[in-house]
Parts: C-alpha cells; sequence; structure tokens
C-alpha cells in the first residue's frame, strides 16, 4: 500500500516533538508538550528524567561526603580513646605515688618538644585557634605540675596537647592533599542543607576556614567542611585555593 502524506509526516513530527522537548529541559521553564499514545516523549517525562539524574548525582556525592566525615570521626575516636588510655596510666601513676618514676628531665623535655609541636600547629591552621588556645592551657598546667614535683601528671598534660597539635596537623595535610580546597572569605557563612538560603542552617563558617569544594549547583557550590558536616554555600563567598605557599610557615624549632 503507498502511504500517505500523513503517514510520512509522523516521523518527522515526532522526531521534532523530541527536540522541543529537549530544548525546553536545557534552556527554559518546565513545559507541558502532550501528545497521543504511541508519540514521542513529552516534555514533561523528559524534564523528568533530567531531574531525577541530577538527584541521583547530588544524593551520590552527598553519601560520598558524608563518608569521609565519618572517617573523620573515627579517626578522631581513635584520638580519643588514646588520651583516655593515657589520663587512666597517668591517673593510676600518681594515685599509687610511682609519679617520681617520670624524672624532672623526662617531663621538662617532653614539655619543650610539644610547645614547639603546638606552635607549629598553630602556625599552619591558623581556623583552629580555639584547639590550640585549649592545647596552649594543658601545657601551662604541665608545667605548674613540674614546678610541684607531679612529674606524672604533667606528662598527662603533655600528651593530651600532644594529641591536639597532631590532630591540627593531621587536618593541614588532608586538606593540602585535596588539591582543591579553598578559603572561606567572608566574616560569617552559612552552611547550608541545599542550594538556597531557605535551607537550614548547618553551620556557620568564619573567614579563613578550609572547605573542600564538592560539586556545584547554579551559584551555589556544595563543600565538604573538615571534621564537620557537608553542605551549600553562595559560590562568591569562596576565596583562594589553598596550598603551602598560602598557609603560613610554620616556626622553626
Amino acid at each position: 500500500m503507498a502511504s500517505t502524506p500523513t503517514s510520512r509526516c509522523l516521523p518527522i513530527a515526532a522526531a521534532l516533538l523530541l527536540s522541543l522537548s529537549l530544548a525546553a529541559c536545557a534552556n527554559g521553564p518546565r513545559g507541558r508538550i502532550d501528545s497521543g499514545p504511541g508519540s514521542a516523549p513529552t516534555v514533561k517525562s523528559v524534564c523528568a528524567s533530567d531531574e531525577a539524574t541530577v538527584e541521583r548525582e547530588q544524593a551520590e556525592l552527598f553519601r560520598k561526603a558524608e563518608t569521609e566525615r565519618a572517617a573523620q570521626l573515627e579517626r578522631e575516636i581513635e584520638r580519643l580513646q588514646a588520651d583516655l588510655e593515657t589520663a587512666e596510666s597517668a591517673l593510676v601513676e600518681v594515685e599509687s605515688g610511682l609519679s617520681e618514676s617520670n624524672g624532672r628531665a623526662d617531663a621538662v623535655s617532653s614539655l619543650a618538644v610539644t610547645r614547639i609541636q603546638v606552635e607549629r600547629a598553630a602556625s599552619r591552621a591558623p581556623w583552629r585557634a580555639a584547639e590550640i588556645a585549649g592545647a596552649r592551657q594543658k601545657l601551662d598546667e604541665a608545667e605548674r605540675q613540674v614546678d610541684e614535683g607531679r612529674f606524672g601528671a604533667a606528662l598527662f598534660f603533655v600528651y593530651r596537647a600532644r594529641r591536639v597539635a597532631e590532630g591540627v596537623l593531621d587536618e593541614v595535610e588532608q586538606i593540602l592533599g585535596s588539591g582543591r580546597a579553598r578559603m572561606i572569605k567572608a566574616t560569617r557563612v552559612n552552611l547550608r542543607s541545599g542550594p538556597s538560603t531557605g535551607q537550614r542552617v548547618l553551620a556557620v563558617l568564619s573567614a579563613g576556614t578550609p572547605v573542600i569544594p564538592q560539586a556545584s549547583e547554579g551559584e551555589w557550590t556544595l563543600v565538604q567542611v573538615t571534621g564537620g558536616p557537608a553542605g551549600w554555600i553562595h559560590r562568591s563567598l569562596l576565596g583562594e585555593h589553598v596550598s603551602d605557599g598560602s598557609l603560613p610557615a610554620a616556626p622553626r624549632p
């Protein structure tokens, strides 16, 4: 049977309709071009497919960011467990009257070495000022314990300060190793659960805090905060890339 003009036009019309559908998804607002059964996909179905793909990709990025955060938390738990073991050993030593088994020279030497390590961490990670302040207080307490002749107790506070410094320096290595970390350049930046000012605030980041970008959506960037949550910030609030040269130099021993 010879084909009619109408039957010859149907494939052309279907292809044209699909092209219009894809163009509407890419360049314009979500449209509604519907056709009868057996015809080309509609704008609504094509756009829904694209949205589902984007949602899957965003979910995967969030999953990866949360996995990285979980690994950081595990490392922190290991440090805390080590602190607990050190504390228990020091307390047993003090309570049993064996603190003199650690001489003054050992306590003074450990105190001096750890002060250098803490100051190195302070210079390399100025965004961890609160943690560094706590480590310095522990060292001051260790020095007081040395002056009073309680060398075992002094070493307990030295070990705690050392763990803080080690944790901060590990974070610096993670940031530099990522190769894509950037600094927050505004004084106070809201880290949000989604790419919109209407989304929930997860944390408030201060200027100089390093974050690792994961993905972008419009004017928003999904970032991972080392030792913290993943969330969205406005792209304009991201400053320079973090490099070894952009961080302060470590003090010489």
